[in-house]
């Protein structure tokens, strides 16, 4: 127990020594949730704009759309958030139709996270012509093709 501890203990706190012994311990043990090493690594955004967003219609299940919307109206529950990654200059919903579909319905937003950046992991495969032509001496040389 510290030093201050000690004398707001003595000077009336309602705490019994047990409670205070429980702080210093949880204050000594418990692990610190914020560490300075963190770091973000995904945005969530809020959007009511439906239309930027492509769903495959076979993988929402109605009754838990059904059971989203109740527990958000009832409960006050938020939706789970919806996981995009861009396709075709739209996002393609990975995971979380359910609760998209269920946004839509009661008209609230949709938020949403990507899922990786797409533009950071792009890619060339713009190859040249000599590039062309040393990968098919390669496979030519490695493989055979039953000729």
């Amino acid at each position: 127990m510290t030093k201050n501890e000690e004398i707001e203990m003595n000077e009336g706190s309602h705490k019994s020594p047990k409670e205070w012994e429980k702080m210093d311990y949880e204050a000594k043990c418990l692990p610190d949730f914020k560490n300075d090493d963190d770091k973000v690594v995904a945005k969530i955004y809020e959007t009511d704009n439906y239309g930027q967003f492509r769903v495959d219609k076979d993988l929402c299940n109605d009754d838990r759309i059904k059971s989203l919307k109740l527990k958000y109206t009832l409960n006050h529950e938020s939706l789970p958030l919806v996981a995009v990654k861009e396709n075709l200059g739209q996002w393609e919903i990975i995971v979380g139709q359910d609760s998209y579909c269920a946004a839509k319905e009661l008209r609230i937003p949709v938020y949403y996270y990507e899922t990786f950046d797409s533009k950071q992991f792009q890619r060339s495969n713009d190859l040249s012509f000599n590039d062309m032509e040393d990968l098919l001496k390669h496979l030519l040389d490695k493989y055979s093709f039953g000729c």
